[in-house]
C-alpha cells in the first residue's frame, strides 16, 4: 500500500511548540492571582473567591463528565447504532421521538 502522504510529518516541530506552550502554563495560571492581589484583593479574598467558584462550578462539571462517560459507553458497546437502527425500522414514531428528545433540554 503506498504511503498516505509524501513527506512524512516533522514531529520536531511540534515537539518544540509544545515545550513552548508547557513553559508558558505556569505564568498564564498565575496572572490571574496576581492581578487579583495587585487590585488589591487579600489571600484569603481571593481563596474565598476562587473557592466559591469551584464549588459553584462543581455539579456543571460532574454533569459534564457523567454525559461523556454514558456517551463514551455507549458509542463503545454499539448501543446508540442499535438504537438508531431500530429507530429507523419504525418510521411513524420517529418524528414524535425526536420532537420529544428535542424537548427534553428545553424542560426545566
Amino acid at each position: 500500500m503506498p504511503p498516505v502522504v509524501a513527506k512524512p510529518l516533522a514531529l520536531r516541530g511540534f515537539l518544540q511548540l509544545q515545550l513552548a506552550r508547557d513553559r508558558r502554563v505556569p505564568g498564564a495560571c498565575s496572572r490571574p492571582f496576581l492581578g487579583a492581589l495587585a487590585a488589591g484583593l487579600k489571600p484569603r479574598q481571593l481563596a474565598r473567591a476562587v473557592g466559591h467558584t469551584a464549588k459553584q462550578l462543581a455539579l456543571a462539571e460532574l454533569t459534564l463528565a457523567v454525559v461523556l462517560a454514558l456517551a463514551f459507553v455507549m458509542n463503545y458497546s454499539g448501543a446508540t447504532a442499535t438504537l438508531g437502527l431500530r429507530l429507523c425500522r419504525h418510521r411513524r414514531p420517529l418524528p414524535v421521538l425526536q420532537r420529544a428528545a428535542g424537548m427534553g433540554g428545553r424542560l426545566p
